[in-house]
């Protein structure tokens, strides 16, 4: 079942779609179904390039899960204007999406897992600190240097005029300055690598958006802490940013709720850096 669904973040009501689960397999029985929250990235939506969270949400749900995929303010049919949104605010939309999820009946409020695509990696491992109840983090394809990322994405050139005027147009959406000075301070790579949760990172080699080599920075960040045994990272030959095959799609959905499940969990899992990383 697809469930509209909408909740207030400082004044503006964001709206999304909750996928409930087919079929009661692995579902928590009475106490409730897991839960998936989905967080779209940079100039996206809950639907996502080449219908990825729908696909994934569906998928979930198949699999016992319930899955929330909503737009961020200034987001699809979410309330606001995208000039207005900021890094910090997606964070705290985010951990409210979550709250929101773990508050509802039929949701086990101990086995959440939040999952973000690209900014939406960024931002879910900021989150992830003020979450300790979260049983999972999973980034595909992650920001790991938020103002260098973007920025790159963005160009020179339209970094500077955004930065001057004020705003600047990238494809139809207004990139405000508010928006580009959010990204300097933030560490997501930082944030997480101390939150004792199991994280599960997965990237394309073929990426030319965001380096893959970005995560090895999440990967290596919590070996050196003590937590590379909760950490997998999953490097997809070939596949490009948002994973736009259905192999890719397909294998990224299928590797994912196998560690959600705990299948393919590596006590030892690392960065292709350290020659440890699972290649597909």
């Amino acid at each position: 079942m697809e469930q509209y669904i909408e909740f207030s973040v400082e004044k503006a009501v964001l709206r999304g779609i909750l996928h409930w689960p087919e079929s009661k397999a692995g579902s928590g029985g009475a106490a409730g179904a897991p839960a998936i929250i989905l967080c779209h990235g940079f100039c996206g939506t809950k639907v996502g390039l080449h219908r990825i969270f729908v696909k994934a949400a569906r998928t979930f749900a198949q699999a016992g899960y319930a899955v929330l995929r909503f737009d961020f303010s200034g987001c699809g049919d979410s309330d606001g204007e995208h000039v207005d949104t900021t890094l910090d605010r997606q964070v705290r939309e985010a951990r409210h999406a979550v709250e929101t999820v773990a508050a509802l009946p039929g949701i086990d409020p101990k086995r959440i897992t939040l999952l973000g695509l690209s900014q939406g990696g960024c931002v879910a491992a900021l989150a992830a600190p003020s979450l300790p109840f979260l049983e999972g983090v999973v980034l595909w394809a992650p920001v790991a240097r938020a103002w260098n990322d973007i920025t790159g994405i963005l160009g020179r050139e339209l970094t500077e005029r955004a930065l001057r005027n004020g705003w600047a147009d990238f494809n139809g959406y207004a990139i405000g300055s508010a928006y580009l000075e959010s990204l300097r301070k933030p560490d997501p790579v930082e944030a997480i690598r101390h939150v004792a949760v199991p994280l599960l990172v997965i990237h394309g080699t073929g990426d030319q958006e965001i380096s893959w080599e970005n995560t090895c920075k999440y990967h290596v960040s919590r070996k050196v802490t003590g937590l590379g045994h909760l950490t997998d990272t999953i490097l997809v030959t070939g596949a490009d940013h948002t994973f736009s095959s259905h192999e890719w799609e397909q294998l990224v959905f299928t590797r994912t709720l196998a560690w959600l499940s705990g299948e393919t969990r590596s006590r030892h899992g690392e960065c292709e850096a350290s020659r440890r990383a699972v290649i597909l």
